[in-house]
């Protein structure tokens, strides 16, 4: 199972967070998280399946055709991973840069803590 955990880091980008449709999302959020999981960022926290798929919503709505692309491979020990990010136009997809935190168990993500690089230039997008 620890092999599969950093693949899981990716999976999470591409099924869950570059998803529009909903149906599909909620699938494989129920596939990937906890029942009970929380996320968290610097502007909210939710919780449960519904949650993470609203704010899922939140970020396409904010920002249209923007993709979210893994950064390196992700690493992973003692049931936390983390993977690096970017996020941006699929011509430009290192607008917005940073790292997720998972903490899993039982191979399922029960939090994800998001940081946002500060770095002016690789975020000069988002104002």
């Amino acid at each position: 199972m620890p092999d599969a955990i950093p693949d899981l880091m990716s999976v999470n980008l591409h099924r869950i967070f570059n998803e529009r449709n909903r149906r599909r999302r909620a699938a494989a959020i129920r596939a990937m998280y906890a029942k009970d999981c929380f996320f968290a960022d610097e502007s909210e926290s939710v919780s449960g399946w519904g949650g993470v798929s609203d704010k899922v919503d939140r970020l396409h709505a904010a920002h249209p055709g923007f993709v979210f692309q893994p950064s390196g491979p992700a690493l992973a020990h003692h049931g936390l991973a983390c993977q690096r990010w970017t996020f941006g136009p699929p011509d430009a997809s290192d607008v917005i840069t940073g790292i997720d935190v998972a903490i899993f168990e039982k191979a399922s993500i029960k939090a994800l803590y998001v940081f946002i690089d500060r770095d002016v230039d690789a975020n000069r997008a988002r104002g």
